[in-house]
């Protein structure tokens, strides 16, 4: 419960104390005002130190000030007054999640893999800083939830934890630290792979103390002693007589955070007493139960490696499930290609034994089975090959991969894949049901059109899918948003009524609604349908049409805040092969609410969405040169040349690196005392700009910046 402060106290003639809004083992916690900027920040009362204990609090801000991430609060200053050290954080509004669970709040199954994903991100970040940092006290209390629905990872606890002696402790929180902070695990250290050792929020090396030495409320942190850490490596290990934390450990207690916020039941201290999340008898998803239960495990070796690998889990949580359904089938890739392997042998034997007709078909459909849960193209190629080996004139195949590639976002291969097949594909047109598989072959061409919006040639091959497959409401669906999208929209709304006497879902029908009213132009109508369809569906796909569509339509309203906001919780959400659109998305977003006056915050989260698509490999030119423009507008003059240079080692006759070199180079100079200025580089950058322009413009084309350039 917040304290207003009978007499506010004034920090450093720059922040003044309002209220305690929290305490524990570390210090004490106030909301204050920062008088100069006129906003709401918190101040950190520190643990008391000795002088040399002072120097490593001071040490360590300077290192977590440096951390800007979406998830995590921004660390601003370090303030000593007289005997009392505070660090000064951003104030974030909301409410933690351990008062809403005490309230008796119970949270959806949706949310909390939004808030997972969220939360491995943060953790991502900061245990790929050098050295890496821990965060090592994840709990419900030091998660904040937004009025936006997002969450803030929060109480980094610095090196407050020193002691006037100069004992420096560890806190840990009864069921969400990991067993090896109590010694309940403890592998030994193979020779030669002692990891080096990060920076711990709050725990350099001690002494392991008795874990039943001393009772602690709910939601206080236990100080300990005798607990090492170490960056990556193999487990967390006893060497010396100390047990050594790595990120393992911040992952056990994310998942036993996950774990009491869909169970509402706080896990045990002994991990032998944890009730199986299963067990609740809650309707979660099997990779939801997957992803907690294995970061959660006793044996650390046994958890997620690293933050990045749950992230990924989080993110390709549907794929877990359909997984788990294939292996109880039995129906393994690895079962597949041994079976091809075995035709391979058998055929190279000559031992003239052929395959029973029935073998034959189970072994057709595992091959199909497994091509739509293949995990590659080669995969799904190799399975495709062996299956329509087996039945030629079969359209299964065929449907499976190109509805495989189509997942994989492959719409070139795709086209072209059924573009050929279609030559030669003639199913007998008194078969109702091979009919209604070359009508889901249609749906799928439609499909990858649809993606390229070319909605003409869409709407003509979903013309051809209702044809082909009348009973299919989802196809007369897409139909009719194809329609909608090309500008026929009284044709749509004809299909609409069809598909409302065909009882389509609640979802579907809103999508398709939400899209004629989009073409209408009437954008707030059509974001409630939209919101509606992410409430109602668990289509992966629906779901993304719906975020992509209602994003589009926030664009559209100069809504950058809203348009960010959901294509956070959609990044969260949605599958990876969705990941680097929803990025390069999002900065978007971000540059153009900057450029709309949200400041140079914008740029930075943009520059940081930017170089997290860079450094998955998804290098285009159009990422880069907004990776340059966005890098010049923060006034990072130098990251902006060092991206521009090396474009124009890629990219030697693309005449716009060199125009925006000039650009940055005369702004350089610009901010020189005009006796000291030398427009040499400027010069050079815009001749060699002109020489790969000109021949441009003889077909008429025109660069308004490059003649803003000239002139």
């Amino acid at each position: 419960m917040p304290m207003p402060l009978d007499n506010p106290v004034i920090l450093s003639s720059t922040y003044e104390l309002r209220e305690e809004i929290g305490s524990g083992g570390g210090g004490v916690i106030y909301k204050a005002r920062h008088l100069r900027l006129n906003k709401d920040v918190v101040l950190k009362k520190l643990k008391a130190g000795t002088s040399a204990s002072l120097e490593t609090q001071r040490a360590e801000t300077d290192i977590l000030k440096s951390l800007t991430h979406t998830y995590l609060p921004q660390l601003y200053d370090f303030v000593v007054e007289g005997s009392d050290v505070y660090t000064v954080i951003d104030y974030i509004p909301g409410q933690s999640l351990d008062k809403m669970l005490a309230g008796g709040q119970r949270f959806s199954q949706r949310d909390v893999i939004k808030w997972a994903g969220q939360l491995c991100d943060a953790l991502n970040y900061m245990h790929k800083q050098k050295p890496p940092i821990l965060h090592s006290d994840i709990k419900p209390a030091n998660v904040m939830l937004t009025p936006q629905g997002d969450i803030r990872l929060i109480d980094f606890n610095i090196s407050l934890l020193l002691g006037d002696e100069g004992a420096v402790a560890v806190g840990r929180s009864h069921g969400y630290a990991s067993p090896e902070q109590y010694g309940d695990f403890t592998p030994s250290v193979p020779r030669g792979s002692m990891p080096r050792v990060p920076v711990t929020i709050g725990s350099p090396e001690t002494e392991l103390a008795d874990p039943a030495a001393t009772v602690f409320e709910d939601n206080a942190t236990q100080l300990v002693s005798g607990v090492s850490v170490s960056a990556s490596g193999s487990g967390s290990y006893t060497s010396s007589g100390k047990t050594i934390l790595d990120v393992r450990s911040d992952i056990y207690s994310l998942g036993a955070t996950l774990y009491h916020l869909l169970s509402g039941e706080r896990p045990a201290r002994s991990i032998e007493k944890v009730k199986p999340l299963s067990s609740f008898g809650l309707p979660l998803s099997e990779g939801v139960i997957y992803i907690i239960e294995k970061a959660m495990s006793i044996d650390p070796a046994k958890r997620f490696r690293t933050a990045e690998e749950m992230l990924r889990a989080v993110r390709n949580i549907h794929k877990l499930d359909r997984r788990w359904k294939i292996q109880r089938l039995g129906s393994a890739v690895t079962a597949v290609l041994l079976i091809m392997l075995f035709a391979a042998g058998v055929t190279a034997a000559h031992t003239g034994y052929n395959l029973m007709g029935r073998e034959k078909v189970e072994q057709y459909g595992l091959a199909v089975l497994n091509i739509e849960s293949a995990a590659g193209a080669a995969e799904i190629e190799a399975l495709f090959d062996f299956a329509a080996g087996l039945f030629p004139d079969r359209l299964d195949a065929f449907r499976a991969k190109a509805l495989a590639l189509f997942r994989l976002g492959q719409y070139d291969e795709v086209q072209a894949f059924i573009e050929h097949s279609l030559i030669f594909l003639h199913p007998d047109p008194h078969n109702p049901a091979e009919m209604a598989k070359l009508g889901d072959i249609h749906y799928i061409a439609g499909g990858c059109y649809f993606e390229y919006e070319d909605y003409s040639n869409a709407v003509i091959r979903y013309r051809a899918t209702v044809e082909y497959n009348q009973d299919n409401a989802e196809y007369y669906r897409d139909y009719a948003i194809a329609l909608a999208r090309a500008g026929d929209i009284t044709a749509a709304e004809e299909i609409l009524k069809t598909v409302e006497a065909m009882k389509l879902s609640g979802d579907s029908l809103d999508l398709l609604r939400g899209e004629i009213a989009y073409a209408k132009g009437q954008y707030r109508e059509s974001a409630g349908y939209f919101q509606n369809t992410i409430r109602l569906t668990r289509d992966d796909y629906v779901l993304y049409r719906a975020y992509r569509i209602l994003a589009d339509s926030f664009k559209r309203q100069n809504d950058f805040d809203a348009e960010i906001a959901l294509l956070t919780e959609a990044y969260t959400i949605l599958p990876p092969e969705r990941v680097n659109e929803l990025t390069e998305r999002l900065a978007d977003a971000y540059v153009r609410g900057a450029a709309a006056g949200g400041g140079v915050s914008y740029y930075q989260t943009a520059a940081q969405y930017f170089e997290e698509l860079l450094n998955r490999g998804y290098e285009t030119f159009r990422l880069r040169q907004n990776l340059a423009i966005v890098y010049h507008q923060m006034h990072d003059l130098d990251a902006a040349e060092r991206v521009l240079l090396a474009m124009e080692a890629d990219y030697p006759q693309d005449y716009r690196i060199p125009m925006r070199l000039a650009y940055l180079y005369a702004d350089m100079q610009s901010r020189i005392e005009n006796e000291h200025r030398n427009y040499a580089q400027t010069r050079e950058a815009f001749d060699k700009a002109q020489e790969l322009y000109i021949p441009r413009t003889q077909n008429g084309y025109t660069d308004p910046e490059m003649l803003m350039l000239r002139n």
